[in-house]
């Protein structure tokens, strides 16, 4: 009797509302779509070294943790759509990840929250439409410093932060301090 290690592991729909935990370092597929998983447990994903294939689409995710996925160096596909996104802050690790193009995965995670960004494309949204505390004072100064060539590309994208709420005034004011 041979027995191989355990590389599919399909818990879909188990009403499951935590990661399990010591899931086996075998698997390369796992599916735990359609749960009520509220929240990643690091130390349980990070095992999981020969993943390639993640499902949690479907369950009560509202964001991810600060490198949750930098330690699954053979992941390639990856389906978060149907979440609870809440697009404040919290979310910037994976939209700076899905951005990365490492993988190839559903990108088209919608926000739920907060209401001003609800129904949205997180990835049709600017960093700091998700995030406005990014440009702290000290950083509008560094903003004041932009090359002309800098700046005329940030004139050119006016449309794009216009339609992420950056008012006209706001953009003259990171352009010109």
């Amino acid at each position: 009797l041979l027995i191989f290690p355990l590389q599919v592991l399909m818990l879909k729909g188990n009403r499951l509302t935590s990661l399990p935990m010591s899931l086996p370092p075998s698997l390369t597929h796992l599916d735990l779509s359609e749960n009520c998983i509220s929240a990643l447990d690091l130390p349980s994903l990070s095992a999981l070294v020969n993943l390639q294939v993640l499902k949690i689409n479907s369950n009560c995710l509202r964001s991810v943790p600060e490198s949750a996925f930098d330690s699954l160096p053979r992941l390639r596909s990856v389906d978060l759509t149907n979440n609870l996104w809440v697009c404040e802050c919290d979310i910037l690790y994976l939209y700076r990840w899905l951005l990365s193009g490492r993988l190839k995965m559903a990108t088209d995670i919608v926000c739920t929250e907060p209401d001003h960004l609800a129904h949205r494309l997180l990835l049709n949204l600017s960093v700091v439409a998700i995030c406005p505390r990014v440009l702290k004072p000290n950083d509008r100064t560094h903003e004041r410093d932009l090359s002309s060539a800098q700046a005329r590309m940030l004139t050119a994208h006016h449309s794009f932060f216009h339609r992420d709420g950056l008012h006209h005034e706001e953009l003259a004011n990171l352009l010109h301090g």
